[in-house]
């Protein structure tokens, strides 16, 4: 039997969507938008949308809104999403935002 960890298969998600910039969710929801409304089988948008909701709440809201769905009911959760800290390192803008801001330091030594 596996340990509960493995169960878990929201946290990473939610991780990396908190630690993401405004804009970069933008760019997020409205790709999970483009790409569900492409989907042929009609059961297939609501249960992605459905499993968003345990990532969060608004971004499922905002992919619902986009396609033209109500919001699902959320699935049951085999383990608990862990409530983490956002993670700098995982947004590009973050981590060009402190690229510059070092290259500028350095520009101003000189």
């Amino acid at each position: 039997m596996r340990a509960e960890l493995f169960a878990d298969h929201y946290s990473q998600a939610r991780l990396f969507w908190i630690s993401m910039t405004e804009s970069e969710q933008a760019h997020i929801a409205s790709s999970f938008t483009f790409e569900l409304s492409k989907v042929g089988l009609e059961q297939v948008a609501p249960r992605m949308v459905a499993n968003l909701r345990n990532v969060d709440e608004k971004l499922a809201q905002r992919v619902a809104d986009g396609i033209g769905i109500d919001l699902p009911r959320r699935p049951k959760r085999r383990a608990k999403v862990l409530d983490l800290d956002p993670s700098p390192a995982l947004s590009i803008q973050k981590k060009y935002e402190a690229h510059s801001k070092r290259a500028g330091k350095l520009a101003s030594l000189r």
